[in-house]
């Protein structure tokens, strides 16, 4: 059964409006990035190469921020992509991965929840053959919820790589080879990277909306500063966690 929603001409107005609202802190946040982008370094090798910007959108019209993409799934432009989950039929992004994390760690303390309730269902038996007889329900649930335990946990502390080093799954997917604005780094580099505490903060805080929301302003993408010298020799542990000069995970 297909429902249809019409809207009123005053329903089609305001969301007209929101869209300009939207498209103009796009624009502004762009603005922002270039005015940033005239004053960075660019890292080496290729320190001498202009900073790259995002492909003008032909399809939402408008110029996206860095780390921006637009999704054919959902057909609008992402800030801060980071991945289409099609078990939430959304994509995950700026705006939404501090809730997707809570998402999976929820989910994975209920598996594990789950997986107590199906170990308590076992019993003993004297032979093998009755065991199974006496077990077998439980015995598919709990390979069951091993593997769905696998999947989230993965998922989970994946993720939390992910808030901890401010990187996404489409930039250590694609990597330097695949996107101009990484053009120059490694796999170890983490060039968003601004330290745990930054990281966290931005992650948790300020890429979710929280400020403007407190503050009753409109909602506007990060304008994110193209990156920069990358410092792989540095005496800071806490910032530079994957690379440094005591150890290197490369």
């Amino acid at each position: 059964m297909t429902t249809v929603h019409l809207l009123g001409g005053s329903s089609k107005a305001r969301l007209i409006e929101y869209r300009k609202k939207k498209i103009a802190a796009m624009e502004a946040a762009l603005a922002k990035q270039q005015e940033l982008a005239s004053a960075a370094e660019i890292g080496a090798p290729v320190d001498t190469l202009p900073a790259p910007t995002m492909e003008f959108c032909t399809v939402c019209q408008l110029q996206p921020p860095l780390r921006a993409y637009h999704c054919a799934f959902c057909n609008r432009c992402v800030a801060t992509f980071d991945h289409h989950c099609f078990f939430i039929g959304s994509c995950v992004g700026e705006k939404n991965h501090c809730r997707f994390w809570w998402f999976l760690l929820l989910t994975s303390l209920e598996v594990y929840s789950c997986l107590g309730v199906v170990h308590s269902g076992f019993h003993s038996a004297t032979s093998l053959q009755g065991w199974l007889q006496l077990n077998s329900i439980a015995l598919v649930a709990v390979l069951f919820f091993y593997t769905f335990a696998a999947t989230a946990y993965s998922l989970c502390g994946f993720h939390t790589f992910l808030m901890l080093t401010n990187s996404t799954t489409r930039e250590l997917g694609k990597g330097p080879d695949n996107l101009a604005y990484l053009r120059g780094t490694r796999e170890c580099d983490l060039p968003f990277s601004n330290g745990l505490v930054r990281n966290l903060g931005g992650f948790c805080c300020l890429r979710a909306g929280c400020p403007t929301i407190l503050r009753r302003q409109p909602w506007s993408p990060a304008a994110w500063k193209p990156v920069g010298k990358i410092e792989r020799n540095s005496a800071n542990i806490c910032d530079n966690l994957w690379e440094n000069q005591y150890y290197s995970c490369c």
